[in-house]
């Protein structure tokens, strides 16, 4: 056992790495200079002599770590670069290939990182950072100075753009490239519009959908869109319409072959919901077939249903396919009203834009369809409360003569002028909100906005305050607004709620109900 130790210190002491001299133990004067053969190829530099001494010095190797962050390093600013091969050829490209070729010049992080590249520590690759890339057009693309061009116009103005965005030097101008790019796009976005334009295409309807050529933004913001007929992507079809009414989008040559009717039509005649909860009655009832284009589904064949091509909308209980169903996600408004559920659920394609118009409608009753909702739900309560103040303040400011108190009427949505009167209707999104703990926050700052006025800003208001007429208590006055106020029964003079509690009417009526 001796023998084995013993060899092994020999054979380290004899390794040829630890004698190889290091920089830590240069200031040791028992280590022997190093001795290196003229064929190697480290690089040596001359340290100062010591007495008697002289040693070179081996520089280490390059750290791995470092050669591949200085390559990284170098292949960011490489895609940083802005590659403008596409500006020569911009009237000869298809337009969904400039489209991605132009993408870098749209994005605003994208731009930030072209202007600094050396601020840059991250991939910055080309794909697409905004959410989708092609809802910004609709906003760029309405510009009154390219719309009223020739297509002539357009295409002298597409070459003069062109040859300055050339010009420029590559390292310089950043953004100002990106906005003459920017520009440039819009130019030859605006000549593919007025070349797909077919004036005979103009007031076609089917099924009551009156459509309209879509403008080429619309087909960029559906972007991901499919055909409503026969489900094919429509990116830059030059052929597709829409409905005016509902949004239905699908190609021209599908318009004939159209199953459903315009769900606006219907939401305007009944808007109402289906308040059963998924009211499923068989394929059979449905001949086994698809519930708005009647296509027969293959019920011979067992792997229909592990393929999932026969798909139960959650809102209607009917079978679709496919097409007509796209596994959309949507709030069902019978388990809302009655479970309190708002977890999104599958619905076919026309559920989904039925439930979309009627969203913000507030067509529904909760003391008809179930009045016990307010007692389990305290946000309900909460908004209720609130509703019944907001309309007093709001026949308060309708009486008011001070300007302000129109800006301030404004400040309550469209979507939310229901609540200023005293109801128990809800929109679905009503209900959502309520959820999600947004619609009280909401009502109670458009609230004490009002009161403000009321108390504060206004004095023809402030006066409206009087005195309990039960029992006109002095230095109490009160505000029919505020919630410990009750109004008479009779004339609707403001009572203390505990007044009323012994007797509904004031003092005047009660007198004038004892005279007769």
């Amino acid at each position: 056992m001796d023998s084995e130790i013993q060899f092994a210190q020999d054979e380290e002491v004899s390794s040829p790495l630890r004698d190889e001299p290091t920089t830590e133990s240069f200031d040791n004067e028992n280590i022997p200079p190093a001795r290196i053969s003229p064929d190697d190829d480290f690089q040596r530099e001359e340290l100062p002599e010591k007495p008697d001494q002289r040693v070179i010095a081996v520089s280490s190797v390059p750290n791995l770590h470092s050669v591949l962050a200085d390559a990284t390093r170098e292949e960011e600013k490489r895609k940083s670069t802005p590659d403008l091969s596409f500006v020569a050829m911009v009237r000869q490209v298809s337009v969904e290939s400039l489209m991605e070729l132009a993408r870098p010049f749209f994005d605003s992080r994208q731009s930030t990182a072209l202007e600094n590249p050396d601020a840059v520590t991250t991939s910055t690759s080309f794909g697409p950072v905004v959410e989708n890339y092609y809802d910004m057009f609709e906003q760029k693309f309405d510009d009154a100075t390219i719309n009223s061009l020739t297509k002539p116009e357009l295409e002298a103005a597409i070459d003069a753009l062109k040859d300055q965005i050339l010009a420029l030097p590559s390292e310089k101008h950043h953004s100002e490239r990106a906005s003459m790019v920017q520009k440039l796009i819009l130019l030859r976005l605006k000549i593919q519009e007025i070349e797909d334009f077919n004036p005979k295409s103009a007031g076609i309807t089917s099924m009551g959908h009156h459509f309209t050529h879509s403008p080429i933004f619309r087909h960029m913001s559906k972007r991901g869109r499919h055909c409503e007929v026969c489900g094919q992507l429509m990116i830059f079809a030059p052929s597709q319409f829409d409905c005016t009414a509902c949004g239905f989008s699908c190609h021209e040559r599908c318009i004939s072959s159209i199953a459903r009717n315009c769900v606006a039509e219907q939401v305007l005649m009944k808007p109402a919901y289906i308040l059963e909860i998924c009211p499923e009655k068989g394929l059979d009832t449905q001949n086994f077939a698809c519930a708005e284009c009647r296509k027969a589904f293959p019920m011979d064949k067992p792997e229909v249903w592990e393929a999932q091509t026969i798909r139960l909308c959650d809102y209607n209980g009917k079978y679709y396919c496919t097409v007509c169903h796209r596994n959309d996600l949507a709030v069902s408004p019978g388990r809302a009203v009655k479970n309190w559920d708002f977890t999104p659920r599958l619905v076919c394609r026309q559920s989904k834009q039925i439930l979309q118009m009627l969203a913000s409608h507030p067509i529904l009753n909760l003391q008809e369809v179930n009045k016990d909702l307010s007692a389990q739900v305290e946000g309900i309560a909460r908004v209720q409360d609130l509703r019944a103040r907001l309309a007093v303040l709001h026949r308060m400011m309708l009486d008011c003569e001070e300007a302000p108190q129109i800006a301030l009427l404004h400040k309550l949505p469209s979507s939310r002028k229901h609540f200023l009167t005293k109801s128990s209707a809800f929109s679905l999104n009503d209900l959502i909100d309520i959820d999600k703990e947004l619609l009280v926050k909401e009502l109670t700052d458009f609230s004490d906005a009002l009161e403000g006025h009321v108390r504060v800003t206004c004095p023809s208001c402030f006066l409206l305050s009087t005195y309990c007429a039960t029992c006109k208590k002095e230095g109490d006055k009160l505000y029919a607004f505020e919630g410990r106020v009750a109004a008479c029964a009779t004339c609707g003079a403001n009572l203390h709620k505990a007044c009323s509690v012994t007797d509904p009417l004031c003092t005047d009526c009660r007198k004038k109900a004892r005279a007769v």
